[in-house]
């Protein structure tokens, strides 16, 4: 797999990984605001990245 292929495939599991975050919070709280719901996503992300 060539480097370029790779890159490709980090690109749009990271895009999935965001789409599934989003709407899982959507789904939690349907009528957040966006300022809000980019909050939340950003703190999951913050707290996956969290090593222990």
């Amino acid at each position: 797999m060539s480097p370029e292929e790779r890159v490709n495939i980090s690109l749009e599991l990271s895009s999935s990984i965001t789409s599934v975050t989003i709407d899982s919070i959507k789904n939690r709280y349907p009528y957040i605001s966006t300022s809000r719901l980019l909050e939340k996503a950003r703190k999951r992300f913050q707290a996956g990245r969290r090593t222990h």
